[in-house]
């Protein structure tokens, strides 16, 4: 095996007509251990001057005297005037014959006798070579190892080229694997709900008009008892003033009124925002099981907890988690195909579905973190609704309807304006602590009004009133006369005169607004003309009654008679 010492490597053109390149080309493929063996084995013209043109070895070729460069391990010649591949040229019966012959293996004792005989025939050669001759085949020679490593270096940044490839390709794979199981689990819940779906129907179909009627009756009991376990639930829970969440938030400068302020009694405790949302979610779900969906919302924030490592509750760590188990995993997202649908404000819906508007994708939000204690308070918005963690110094703000993103104020502004259609300016102190705190009575107000809403414009007038009596017991007294006049229509439309004229009478008595008096007075007066109409059509069917039994006792006589 030749050895690059420095000293210059010089040998003459062999006698021999022909021969095949052996030298081994494993240096060139280092990283791939699968070539290691490999041969060069272009056959060569030597006696021609033509040289190994194979590409393995044309990097590694030296120039000698006459134009004439040799293979530093295979010895073959490469002469300038003639630098034409052979191989190319030949047969392929030439090529299999010349494969065919034996391999002699560098640093073999066949191969060092051959060398030490081309030294010894050129060794005139040698003595007379003058000193600038070695320093350019020691500048070869360095130019040479430079060519090999710079390949070797070449290839090895391929190999992390590819490597990185295959990382990238297999996160795609798992990307589109994720994406697939999501979409498989969608497809599988959207089949057992039209599964469902048409087994009520049947149900339905299968029942006879008794059994329909028992059954509507049976849901306006449920309904009935949801609203008043709801009335009875914000009994419990009165609403806390403005002005005392002003009293504690300005600071004291006088020592007494700081220990006077230390000595108001504590607020009491908020709504249970779940147990109420549930509640109202009965209005349209009238068999829906609670302790089921508290399992739902136990489950996923189980889910959450198991991707947290132990003992770490960072509120950004836990909020990454939850966004990824809500909306990686499970899927939820905005309804924006079918917003103003009301089960996207019936929490059970909104599990069952997995798709919701932003208060309803709030609450759910809200309750799982609870369940990890990081607290939530809403951030009531105009034309949206978002939530911010209750963690001092944390000015951030997450839009549960679109994926839990955080949202600062400068991009709070930007998405409502966008929604609004003009420039919004947000008081900063949205995202602060020191925020008046928007109670779960004001957020719960806030659902049903979008129900409200809702109903009244699909002119569903028994849902429409039911919602407002949640609405009562719910809102403060300032917007009660409101919703008495709404309940007052809502009678009047649903045919329930008496009770629609007892309604708007005494809201008309309480003073209500000029404009809303003219509407109300207006339909008053319907209803006296309905019921006038009422009662003549009652008389003269009574009278026709009356007279149908007088005729009727009449014939009974006669008949009597003539019989007698």
């Amino acid at each position: 095996m030749l050895l690059f010492t420095g000293s210059p490597v010089v040998s003459r053109i062999p006698a021999s007509s022909n021969r095949t390149c052996n030298r081994p080309i494993s240096f060139r493929f280092a990283l791939d251990s699968s070539r290691s063996n490999l041969r060069c084995g272009t056959a060569v013209d030597r006696t021609g001057g033509s040289s190994c043109s194979s590409r393995s070895c044309r990097p590694h070729t030296s120039r000698g005297r006459g134009g004439i460069g040799r293979c530093f391990v295979c010895h073959a010649t490469n002469d300038a005037s003639n630098s034409s591949s052979s191989s190319s040229s030949r047969e392929p019966s030439e090529q299999a014959a010349e494969q065919a012959k034996p391999e002699i293996l560098p640093g073999s004792q066949q191969q060092q006798q051959q060398q030490q005989q081309e030294l010894e025939d050129h060794q005139p050669q040698v003595n007379s070579s003058s000193s600038s001759s070695s320093s350019s085949s020691n500048a070869l020679i360095e130019s040479a190892a430079a060519s090999v490593s710079k390949t070797n270096v070449e290839l090895q940044a391929s190999d992390n080229q590819s490597e990185e490839q295959q990382q990238v390709v297999q996160q795609q794979g798992d990307m589109l694997q994720a994406a697939q199981q999501a979409q498989q689990q969608e497809q599988q819940q959207q089949g057992s709900q039209q599964q469902q779906q048409q087994q009520q129907a049947e149900q339905q179909s299968s029942r006879s008009p008794e059994q329909l009627q028992l059954q509507y009756l049976r849901h306006q009991a449920l309904k009935l008892q949801a609203l008043e376990d709801y009335q009875q639930l914000m009994q419990q829970y009165p609403s806390t003033t403005s002005s005392s969440s002003k009293q504690r938030s300005t600071p004291s400068a006088a020592a007494g009124d700081q220990q006077q302020q230390q000595e108001q009694p504590a607020d009491p405790p908020d709504v249970p925002v779940l147990d109420a949302a549930l509640l109202i979610a009965k209005h349209a779900h009238p068999e829906l099981d609670a302790a089921a969906v508290k399992q739902q919302l136990d489950d996923l924030a189980a889910q959450v907890a198991a991707g947290l490592p132990a003992g770490v509750r960072y509120p950004l760590r836990v909020i990454k988690e939850i966004n990824r188990v809500l909306y990686e995993v499970h899927g939820f997202r905005g309804n924006t195909e079918d917003y103003y649908h009301p089960d996207n404000s019936c929490i059970n819906r909104v599990l069952e579905t997995k798709k919701g508007i932003p208060i309803s994708l709030s609450i759910v939000y809200m309750e799982v973190a609870a369940r990890l204690g990081l607290r939530m308070a809403g951030v009531n918005l105009p034309a949206h609704f978002m939530i911010r963690p209750q963690v001092e110094g944390m000015e951030l703000m997450i839009d549960a309807f679109n994926a839990g993103e955080l949202t600062a104020l400068q991009d709070a502004e930007d998405v409502l304006g966008k929604l609004m259609g003009y420039q919004v300016k947000l008081d900063p102190r949205f995202v602060r602590g020191d925020t008046p705190y928007f109670s779960g009575r004001q957020l719960l107000l806030r659902l049903l009004n979008n129900l409200r809403q809702i109903y009244l414009t699909l002119n569903m007038a028994e849902d429409a009133l039911g919602i407002i009596r949640y609405m009562r017991a719910t809102a403060p007294a300032g917007m009660l006369p409101e919703l008495q006049r709404d309940e007052g229509l809502c009678l009047y439309g649903l045919g329930r005169l008496a009770e629609a004229a007892e309604v708007l009478g005494d809201y008309l008595q309480q003073g209500a607004p000029s404009g809303d008096a003219a509407v109300v007075t207006a339909v008053l007066e319907k209803i006296r003309e309905r019921a006038a109409e009422a009662a003549a059509a009652a008389a003269v069917a009574s009278a026709a009654a009356a007279a149908a039994a007088a005729r009727s006792s009449g014939g009974s006589a006669e008949e009597d008679g003539d019989a007698s």
